[in-house]
Order: structure tokens, then sequence, then C-alpha cells
């Protein structure tokens, strides 16, 4: 009907991706950004939007992706906008290895507690699982923080284990940061 309603479908079909939560991200680091920090996004913790945000900006320093504050650079290009998905994408995979490195350590661990079972094959069954979990799949292929949520959370498994077999107060303090940092993705 107006300029601002066709604006709006531009941006819309110019600059999010497939999946709409995806973009609230970078909304909420525009916000953050002319809001001295504060991203008015609740949905997400502060432990995946602020990472992504310096990630662009390492991404500017060597020439990655481009920032600027002109949104009609982005559609004009919405390629140059696309990069940010990459980059906010890649975060993601990188908290993916690190669940698949957590589920093999818990498996293993566990397995070399049973008698008759050997520890490094079924820690390598329980990884190829998970890494063929439609779940994991999905979101490792999505800027959202429930996969490197989820990673945190079986790293934080991992480390109570380790306080309940040795006692260390180094493992414990590990569970209690690393379950905190879950509830902060």
């Amino acid at each position: 009907a107006d300029d601002r309603w066709r604006a709006e479908i531009l941006i819309r079909f110019r600059l999010y991706s497939h999946h709409p939560d995806e973009m609230v991200i970078f909304r909420a680091l525009r916000q953050a950004a002319l809001s001295r920090g504060d991203p008015g996004l609740y949905q997400y913790g502060g432990l995946f939007i602020y990472p992504i945000g310096v990630l662009l900006k390492l991404g500017a320093v060597v020439g990655v992706v481009t920032l600027t504050p002109q949104l009609a650079y982005y559609l004009d290009h919405p390629a140059a906008f696309g990069r940010f998905y990459l980059l906010a994408r890649l975060y993601v995979v990188a908290f993916a290895l690190a669940g698949v490195a957590a589920v093999y350590k818990l498996s293993s661990t566990i397995a070399a507690q049973q008698t008759g079972i050997r520890p490094a094959r079924a820690a390598i069954f329980a990884t190829v699982l998970f890494l063929l979990m439609p779940a994991v799949v999905s979101a490792a292929h999505e800027a959202k923080p429930h996969l490197p949520a989820a990673a945190l959370a079986l790293w934080a498994a991992y480390a109570a284990m380790r306080y309940i077999a040795t006692g260390r107060k180094r493992c414990w303090r590990g569970a209690a940061l690393l379950c905190g940092s879950a509830c902060g993705m």
C-alpha cells in the first residue's frame, strides 16, 4: 500500500534466511549497538548473541564481512549480509563439534565402567548416533543457540561425572560453570 510496506517486504526477502528466527540475532545486535549493549532480545542468551557480534567485528577486520549501519547497502548486496549468517552458523558448528567430543568422552567413560564393553567401540557408536540425530543435523545448520547449549550441558555432565569419580573441586567448579554457560546460551 505504501513505501514503508514495500521496504518491509524487500527486507524480508533479501535479508532473512529460510528460518526467520535467525534474523532476530542480527536485529538484537543492531539494537545492542544503538542502546549501549542491551539487545532487547530475551529469548536467546547473551552467551549466544554477543560472541556472534565479536565474530562479525573480527570478520570485518579480516575482510570476511562488511559492517555498515546503512541498511541500503545490504539490500543492494544481500550476499554481503549472507556472510553474517555464515559466521553465526560456523559458531554453532564449532559447538556441534564440541558436542561430538563430549558424547565421545561421556560414552567411553560410561562404557569403561561396564564389563564386556569396549570403550572405544561404544564411544564411536554413540558418537555416530549423536551425529545422525535429526535434531543435531538440523540444528547444526541454523544460527540458533539450542545445539550450543546442549553441547555445554553435555560437557557439564562429563565434568560432574569426573567430580563423582575423583572428588576434585576443579571438576565440580567446571560443572557449575558449564551449567551456567548452558543457561546463558
